[in-house]
């Protein structure tokens, strides 16, 4: 039986037609704005600096048989880090690598059996200019694995000192320009993130440095000096430094946490730190390594509860007597 329609309800039809349209176009914009949005920030995480790794140091320019640290900075961006394996090279003519420790932001180092040796001689030479270290926590799914059942899971974010390197210039050293390196062939520097199995290593510049040869001074004649001269003079104090000069803005009710390192170009100088000026909130520690005197790293954590920009004073002091006050601001939104 054919079907009737009446010219009345065609004209009904045409009127809502246009109402329709608006509709379906509406429930549009609101289904698929909020998920382009979502492909866009899905995007840019995948295409960030997810983790990135730095040397610093307060002297980059030095003299042949001179000693000095260098600390290795990692900075977790996109990612939350639950371990790192970092490969550390120098060349072999002009320096060597006297040791490397963990720093302060992992508390633990993996077991013996996923952690290389702390210093790896290149073979066919007497210099070492290798140096691994394996630090952090192992976690399901990252590396290394398998994760062994006795070694808690912890992740860290944000930016900190993962490494301590002690270097020397070789005596033998000629002036000129060198490199302290990351070594990122498979399977040396890799970062392992939570739920990514992937290392996710962003950046990791080198440390130039310059190696500085004065002229010989001309011989002068020796002079017996007299009972009532004055001894020689000592050799000049160097005053301490402090990595890095700029804080990271915090945020009201927060957790915040940021490093700071203080070193003394003077290897036998003991530093110390004072932190002061500090919204409620946050508080400071600070540590160093035994072996290590003239490095101090401090820790500033806890979850502010004050807005404001806040001036904190980091006072280095090293056993000498030369010490240094540095101002900081903090900025709490």
């Amino acid at each position: 039986m054919d079907q009737f329609v009446s010219p009345q309800s065609t004209s009904v039809f045409r009127k809502i037609l246009p109402f329709l349209s608006i509709l379906v176009l509406v429930t549009g914009l609101i289904v698929g704005v909020p998920l382009l949005k979502h492909a866009g920030r899905v995007a840019t995480v995948a295409s960030a600096n997810l983790v990135d790794l730095s040397f610093s140091t307060p002297k980059t320019t030095l003299t042949p048989g001179e000693q000095f640290v260098v600390s290795v900075l990692i900075d977790a961006k996109a990612y939350s880090v639950s371990a790192a394996s970092v490969f550390v090279t120098v060349p072999s003519n002009l320096v060597k690598i006297v040791a490397i420790s963990p720093g302060p932001y992992f508390t633990q180092s993996l077991p013996p059996n996923y952690s290389q040796p702390l210093i790896i001689t290149n073979p066919g030479t007497t210099d070492p200019n290798v140096a691994s270290l394996v630090v952090g926590s192992a976690c399901p799914n990252v590396l290394p694995t398998p994760p062994p059942a006795t070694t808690p899971c912890v992740v860290k974010t944000g930016a900190g000192v993962l490494a301590i390197l002690t270097l020397q210039i070789l005596p033998t050293a000629t002036a000129g320009a060198v490199q302290v390196s990351f070594d990122t062939t498979s399977g040396h520097t890799e970062i392992a993130a939570l739920n990514q199995i992937a290392s996710v290593l962003g950046n990791a510049p080198a440390l130039p440095l310059t190696i500085s040869v004065s002229a010989s001074p001309l011989p002068t004649p020796t002079l017996t000096p007299r009972p009532s001269q004055s001894p020689s003079p000592t050799p000049s104090n160097h005053p301490p430094t402090l990595s890095p000069t700029t804080l990271p803005n915090a945020t009201i009710n927060q957790p915040y946490s940021v490093n700071l390192v203080g070193t003394d170009p003077d290897t036998s100088d003991t530093l110390e730190v004072k932190i002061s000026g500090l919204p409620s909130g946050l508080a400071s520690s600070c540590s160093r390594l035994p072996t290590v005197r003239n490095q101090v790293t401090c820790v500033i954590s806890g979850t502010p509860t004050q807005v404001g920009t806040f001036n904190i004073s980091v006072r280095l002091q090293d056993g000498s007597g030369a010490n240094v006050n540095n101002r900081l601001n903090l900025v709490v939104q």
